[in-house]
This record gives structure tokens, C-alpha cells and sequence, in this order.
């Protein structure tokens, strides 16, 4: 089992109306896609070259912020078995995008095209910033992984969904682990 990222597109009244329980959520979401193990190459390649500020917006798609735990003010005799194992077992990031950063990205990702992130692919380096899963190569065999077209593919999934996410105004759910 490896790292993977899922994003899933929530409606916004199914939002709104929720009890903002984000994992209960994913079942309220109307479409979704996964990226096994290659988020972090993907990551990688659509801040290369880029701007303090567009690294800022790249940078909250699969490296959401969390908020610290503050360990001490937790009073763990007053949490349910449940609560304590979620809180000390949790090691998945959950996040929401709003419609203005979904927004954002967006505008990003229209910019790009295939030809920019084939030009930015670099397997070498890559593996040499330690870039998981740590194992890019250049053999774009349909039966392969980590490579270029495993990017490619990534990067238009990607794009498809966060413009959908945007026609139809939706948050974006995160799920990082």
C-alpha cells in the first residue's frame, strides 16, 4: 500500500447542508479521481518553473493544511474509544477546496497542456529530489508506471475534474494518505 491522493467534487449545498463531518461527506460527492502513488511527481512538475504565487495555489492541491493538534489541551477521558483511535490513528489528511481555489487552480491548469508537463518531465531528477514513490523512469510501455505517460494521464484527470468542479461550482474534497 502507498500514498495516494483522492479528489472528489461535493456540490455545495451538500456541503452547506452537512454536518461537516468530511469523511461522511465523500458519500455526498458527485464524481471523483485517485492518484496512486504519482501525486507527489504530478506536484513536482506543475511548480517547476512556476512563480512564488502559482507555487503557493499548486501547492494546496495535494499538500493540504491541517490544523495542529494541540495535544495538551485534549482531555482524552472525555473522548469515546471511537474518537481517541481517530485521533491518534489519523494519519490521512482531509481538506475541502473552495469554489474561489478551485477557481484558481483552474486557471492554472487551463494555462498548462500536455506539451509543458512532457517538457518539464524529468525522471533523473525526480528520483535525485527524492520525489516519492521514488522509482521515475523513462519507459512509457502502456503496462508501466512512473513515468511520463502515467503523468500525462494524471495531469488530464486532473484538469477534467477540477473544470468540471468549477462549471458547476463545486468544492473539491481532499483525501491525502
Amino acid at each position: 500500500m502507498g500514498q495516494s491522493a483522492t479528489l472528489y467534487r461535493i456540490l455545495i449545498d451538500n456541503f452547506e447542508n452537512s454536518e461537516k463531518d468530511k469523511k461522511q461527506m465523500i458519500s455526498l460527492t458527485k464524481d471523483f479521481v485517485t492518484f496512486e502513488k504519482s501525486f507527489l511527481g504530478l506536484d513536482f512538475i506543475l511548480k517547476k518553473g512556476e512563480d512564488e504565487r502559482t507555487k503557493e495555489i499548486i501547492n494546496s492541491l495535494f499538500n493540504p493544511e491541517v490544523e495542529e493538534v494541540d495535544w495538551n489541551s485534549i482531555d482524552f477521558d472525555s473522548l469515546s474509544n471511537k474518537e481517541e483511535n481517530e485521533l491518534l490513528n489519523g494519519d490521512d489528511a482531509v481538506c475541502i477546496l473552495s469554489t474561489e481555489k478551485v477557481k484558481e487552480i483552474n486557471e492554472i491548469l487551463r494555462r498548462l497542456n500536455k506539451e509543458d508537463i512532457a517538457s518539464r518531465y524529468d525522471s533523473k531528477e525526480l528520483n535525485e529530489h527524492d520525489i516519492y514513490p521514488r522509482v521515475w523512469h523513462n519507459d512509457n510501455s502502456p503496462d508501466k508506471a512512473f513515468n511520463l505517460k502515467n503523468i500525462l494521464d494524471d495531469f488530464e484527470q486532473l484538469r477534467n475534474i477540477f473544470k468540471q468542479a468549477e462549471k458547476e461550482g463545486d468544492y473539491i474534497l481532499q483525501f491525502i494518505g
